[in-house]
């Protein structure tokens, strides 16, 4: 069965709810600003009557073009409490990406930084956000809108929109709900959160790792050290997460994988440490549980459209990893289901999709019902499950192991990516039209993308032009870290490309651009 939880239980409310509880402890930390929960609250409160006087209507999408900051959080707050749902917006990604985005959410008002000059034409009402005027109302305790405007909110009410590759060649909005938020860090089965823990906001705002990072704080009374340096630095993360005194830290794998390698020194006070998003080598965890005492490493696996976390495993001292590293089991409010392709379960240790149930399942595709229909299907007692791609099995223990993926989407720092997608982003540049994308394993063992291109223009500067193109219409993630430009690409007795033999064109061509 589904567990229950409140059906008129939203993000918001939970947070004025510890805001009341304790008003006086730190909620929020920036490198320019330090929020207790009642000044945080309030900051929200002034920003959500700007809004609603500005006409944001319950049910609304609300996108936000703002970096990580102490400002992007204070603007989520304030459009849930507007009744809307907020739709981060990476400012880095490339304005025709923004564009898309933007067009799809139909939105109607839009919160900016103060510097952004992106030219937001249509019917588009920008507000921009500068930090001196949110925070000058940290001390005002502004009329509260929560049961006005969002009287009608509740736990099946979207809370987010977060966009994600898909196979379309166009990313997809995935539509969250509180619950599925609520179910993610409220009395958790995996992990304990409370007033004595601080948390490193670290992921960008539009990766849904943030979700756990801002909500697992502040709906539990933690501290929320926000990462808004302008850019990535290991040595400066070492000096924050000590200086903070972080107790609680998400990475991605890759970036889990280099810290281990160059600073190992990071993790010595953290209490638990969680990574994923791609898969964890068993060696890297046990350096750091050899150089830690008393920490818990999570192996955390989930996709966007399960809200974050589907399954974690928990590991100690006295629960040493070995390879493969197992995603664990289902967290509360969770069902995993191993199907085969008619959907019907497969037996113990046999390989299957994973599907998942349950309170984190999302809404759907924002303005897509045909994908929607496709991924988010019935599960026998008539509420949806999401078909994840991703082929598992489950060991005797009852532990679960990702085996790979059903489709072509893999994951890169973290950030779901369909290689077709990118293939079909290079068959767009003049010359590159001809080319195939693969999954491979950098120096470091970490994952990436490999290009192939069959171009009779050959050499550095086909390669830099590739590079440049791509950097125009999609983010860093999505580039290949290695390109090749070849005569002509291999192909099989079929007359298609084989995708065996592209290894043999790196040797031949000596192209290799990191």
């Amino acid at each position: 069965m589904t567990p229950q939880t409140d059906s008129g239980a939203t993000v918001h409310r939970r947070f004025a709810a510890q805001a009341h509880r304790t008003p006086d402890a730190t909620a929020l930390v920036g490198s320019h600003a330090r929020l207790t929960y009642r000044e945080l609250d309030n900051c929200a409160r002034h920003l959500a009557q700007r809004l609603v006087a500005a006409g944001v209507q319950p049910g609304d999408t609300v996108p936000m073009c703002l970096p990580r900051s102490v400002e992007a959080v204070v603007a989520m707050l304030a459009i849930m409490k507007a009744g809307a749902a907020f739709v981060p917006v990476d400012p880095v990604n490339p304005e025709a990406m923004k564009r898309d985005c933007l067009q799809q959410c139909r939105a109607r008002h839009m919160l900016v930084a103060p510097s952004d000059d992106g030219a937001w034409a249509g019917e588009l009402q920008v507000a921009r956000i500068d930090a001196a005027g949110l925070l000058a109302a940290r001390d005002v305790d502004t009329e509260d809108v929560d049961g006005g405007r969002d009287g009608d909110a509740s736990g099946e009410s979207a809370v987010y929109v977060m966009f994600t590759s898909g196979s379309t060649g166009r990313p997809k909005g995935v539509v969250v709900p509180h619950r599925a938020v609520i179910r993610l860090v409220c009395d958790p089965d995996w992990i304990r959160v409370d007033a004595r823990d601080t948390l490193l906001l670290l992921s960008p705002i539009s990766f849904d790792a943030s979700t756990f990072e801002l909500w697992g704080a502040l709906l539990n009374g933690a501290k929320l050290v926000v990462w808004d340096d302008a850019a990535f630095d290991p040595n400066r993360l070492v000096e924050r997460v000590r200086s903070e005194g972080v107790t609680v830290l998400w990475l991605t794998a890759a970036l889990f994988h280099m810290m281990v390698r160059r600073r190992i020194d990071m993790f010595p006070g953290l209490r638990v440490l969680l990574a994923g998003g791609d898969v964890l080598r068993a060696d890297a965890i046990n350096a750091v549980l050899d150089a830690c005492e008393g920490i818990t490493v999570i192996n955390g696996y989930g996709p966007t459209e399960n809200t974050t976390f589907t399954c974690c495993h928990a590991m100690t001292r006295a629960n040493r990893p070995t390879e493969p590293v197992p995603i664990g089991r289902a967290i509360s409010g969770t069902q995993v289901h191993i199907l085969d392709a008619n959907r019907q379960p497969v037996p113990q240790g046999e390989e299957g999709e994973l599907c998942a149930g349950g309170l984190g399942v999302a809404l759907g595709y924002l303005n897509a019902p045909d994908a929607t229909r496709a991924a988010f299907v019935p599960q026998p007692d008539g509420s949806l499950m999401y078909r994840t791609g991703d082929l598992v099995r489950r060991d005797a223990e009852g532990l679960i192991h990702f085996l790979g993926r059903r489709d072509r989407l893999t994951k890169i720092r973290g950030f779901r990516v369909s290689v077709d997608e990118v293939q079909a982003l290079i068959g767009r540049i003049p010359g590159a039209e001809e080319n195939i994308v693969e999954v491979r394993s950098n120096a470091n063992g970490d994952t990436c993308l490999e290009a192939f291109i069959q171009s009779a223009e050959r050499g550095n500067d086909m390669v830099a032009f590739i590079r440049g193109e791509l950097r125009k219409a999609a983010p860093a993630y999505m580039i290949p870290e290695r390109i090749t430009v070849c005569a002509e690409l291999p192909l099989n007795a079929n007359g298609k490309v084989d995708r065996q033999r592209t290894t043999s064109i790196t040797q031949h061509t000596g192209e290799h651009h990191g």
